[in-house]
């Protein structure tokens, strides 16, 4: 191959060449450029549709699930399926298997397992990028054009709670958890952002309590707001924690019931939210495996509350982190954006007995923003568990503020 490069561009690129072909072109290799670990098993995953189409894979099941990625790896392992990733490229550099046509039985053979076109996407997507990173000869142009394209599909088919439902979720909860999802609400953000705050991000001396969002998405630090009801969980959640810390909701260590200062994992988060969910009855679907009601529904909740209020709809969507484009330039200060959002500070109060329904629009905060800090009237909790109606009073026999953690 070397041979051939000299011959048709000249001893000028030879070194070059001799470069590039000490560089390793092996499947693992194309994987480990992903720094995150998660990343890693999807791409191995969509190796392995391709592998499985190409029959290079016996018996590939899709599975389903939050799990699905791994349940899928596991099935072979991570080592043969990188291994036969590499026999595949052998095949195609000796013309017994077609790259095109190849990736093309990859997504009829998905299209027919019925998985959606948002997951083809990715697969093709994936696909290319790695026949032209094993340094094929491919044109990325002739390539984009000869394999098949599914088309995008926005699907707008979220739900939005009632207050009745979300009271229901945060009372089935454990403090650690009924602290995360009100946070959830308060400030929009993605689960991965809540989870990877530390205690230097939030501060409490401001009003409302801010928390310091890292870039993640769109590359943009940026300020959440907590409510008054978030607040009073978060306090209750640090005093009652054990060890002292930084990330606010610390994990374990893999395989142990040990706790770590590293951020909790996704799928704790989701599999406390899978639970209540299904004891709650919030089982509906719009179609065969995506559920009305997940995390994800807490983000669509924080923009339904402050866009029907009145809140100024790009400053809303500046808060929760969408890419607003130029608009973003033209955002007010922190301060603006605190002083218009504490008027809707009761509207994320969802345990206290103070509903927007009976409040005449007064906040859980009367403090304004410009002022000195004054202490707010402590809001009665109702004591409710699972099996009761969460409409249900059980008035608290002292004035405390004290927090239901009622564990499912």
């Amino acid at each position: 191959m070397d041979s051939v490069y000299r011959r048709r561009n000249g001893s000028a690129y030879s070194e070059r060449m001799d470069r590039e072909l000490r560089f390793n072109r092996s499947a693992a290799a194309f994987v480990s450029l992903t720094p995150n670990r998660g990343y890693r098993t999807v791409k191995i995953r969509y190796l392995a549709f391709w592998l499985g189409a190409n029959n290079f894979l016996e018996n590939l099941r899709f599975g389903g699930g939050r799990d699905r990625h791994n349940k899928l790896v596991k099935q072979y392992g991570d080592k043969r399926i990188l291994e036969e990733a590499d026999r595949a490229i052998r095949a195609i550099r000796k013309s017994d298997l077609d790259p095109v046509d190849s990736i093309n039985r990859g997504i009829d053979h998905m299209l027919s397992a019925g998985l959606s076109n948002n997951t083809i996407r990715i697969f093709r997507y994936t696909i290319c990028r790695f026949l032209l990173y094993s340094r094929l000869g491919l044109e990325p142009y002739d390539l984009s054009r000869a394999v098949k394209n599914v088309p995008r599909v926005w699907a707008n088919l979220k739900r939005t709670p009632t207050r009745e439902e979300v009271r229901s979720i945060l009372l089935a909860c454990d403090l650690r958890m009924k602290t995360l999802f009100s946070m959830l609400i308060s400030t929009g953000a993605r689960v991965g952002e809540i989870l990877s705050i530390r205690k230097d991000q939030i501060d409490f001396s401001k009003t409302p309590v801010q928390v310091h969002l890292k870039a993640t998405k769109f590359f943009r630090n940026r300020i959440g707001f907590l409510s008054s009801e978030t607040v009073m969980l978060l306090k209750e959640y640090l005093n009652t924690r054990k060890d002292d810390y930084q990330y606010i909701f610390p994990g374990y260590i893999r395989g142990t019931s040990r706790p770590i200062d590293r951020p909790l994992a996704r799928n704790s988060v989701w599999e406390c939210f899978n639970r209540i969910r299904a004891n709650l009855g919030l089982t509906q679907k719009y179609d065969k495996s995506h559920y009305y009601y997940r995390p994800g529904v807490f983000r669509v909740l924080n923009l339904d509350i402050l866009k029907s209020a009145g809140y100024p709809p790009d400053w809303a969507e500046y808060l929760v982190g969408h890419n607003i484009s130029f608009q973003a330039s033209y955002i007010p200060p922190t301060t603006s954006l605190a002083k218009a959002w504490l008027r809707y500070d009761n509207q994320f109060c969802f345990l206290t007995t103070n509903t927007p329904e009976n409040a005449d629009h007064t906040s859980c905060v009367t403090s304004d923003a410009g002022s000195e800090e004054r202490p707010a009237e402590e809001p009665r909790l109702r004591r409710t568990t699972i099996q009761q109606s969460p409409t249900r009073d059980d008035p608290l026999e002292n004035q405390e503020f004290r927090l239901c953690q009622d564990r499912h």
